[in-house]
């Protein structure tokens, strides 16, 4: 008698709690990769489209795998992935993440290449590429891949800080140089300022910044990119009012940057009036 099997139960509890980052500029080719990954099980998949901004969240945050590319802006995926692989702690970066490389470059030395940079499993790209064809070897990964255990829990408090903004994590409070800034009700706030912070200065599109922010959601709403505007904007005007005096009406805190997004400012554009 042959029993079959519920690949979407297996799939869903290997998946369940996942988050995964993946670095492809091709809408049409990331987006329903994304979308088959989530429908899938994964908690979160962060969809970048430049080297430089896989660099800085796989430096600052653990994902459980990693999907790049090759042929796209800024640093490639192999570069990336090198430079995730030498870091240093694995409990704060993405240095022992499933990576799995997805390009147009398919020859056997591409292959090679990009596991001797560190990469998992390496997918050449067709025309009729199945998103399907993903999820499974990803699944492949993760079922000979033991699951990372939580960070230890320690009593020092911890913070991170950028542009003049120190951030404590525990408990989560906020500072501008020394002085205590009120973020605002509620956890969003907080969450938006941190990302950006994370980031060090690489801007955050609206995608990522409702990916990481907006984690109760499963999906993103057509209006999503006016809620991240008006978010930010609220966020903006809240920081503003509580700046030093010199500082209040010189910059804004959180600053945009022409079709890519949002950065905190770095600390050389904060000068006090004289």
């Amino acid at each position: 008698m042959t029993t079959l099997v519920d690949s979407d139960s297996i799939l869903r509890t290997l998946f369940e709690g996942r988050i995964a980052l993946m670095l492809e500029d091709v809408p049409d080719f990331g987006e329903p990769v994304r979308r088959a990954l989530l429908n899938a099980g994964f908690q979160e998949v962060v969809l970048v489209s430049t080297g430089d901004q896989a660099l800085a969240l796989a430096m600052c945050q653990r994902f459980d795998v990693l999907l790049l590319d090759r042929n796209n802006p800024g640093l490639d995926g192999l570069e990336v992935l090198r430079r995730v692989r030498a870091a240093g702690d694995p409990e704060r970066t993405s240095r022992d993440a499933v990576a799995l490389v997805i390009s147009m470059y398919g020859s056997d030395e591409d292959r090679l290449e990009g596991l001797m940079a560190g990469a998992n499993d390496y997918i050449p790209k067709r025309v009729d590429f199945p998103e399907r064809e993903v999820v499974l070897r990803v699944a492949s990964q993760l079922m000979v891949t033991p699951r990372p255990a939580a960070p230890a829990r320690t009593a020092e408090v911890e913070e991170i800080s950028y542009g003049g903004l120190r951030f404590l994590l525990r408990p989560r409070t906020l500072f501008f140089q020394n002085l205590a800034i009120d973020a605002g009700g509620g956890k969003l706030p907080l969450a938006i300022i941190e990302a950006l912070i994370r980031a060090k200065g690489v801007p955050l599109s609206h995608t990522m910044l409702w990916d990481s922010c907006w984690v109760d959601w499963r999906f993103r709403p057509d209006t999503y990119v006016n809620v991240v505007d008006t978010r930010i904007k609220a966020v903006r005007k809240r920081l503003s009012e509580q700046m030093p005096d010199g500082l209040r009406d010189r910059h804004s805190v959180i600053a945009n940057v022409w079709q890519e997004g949002f950065v905190i400012r770095d600390n050389a554009e904060w000068r006090p009036d004289t």
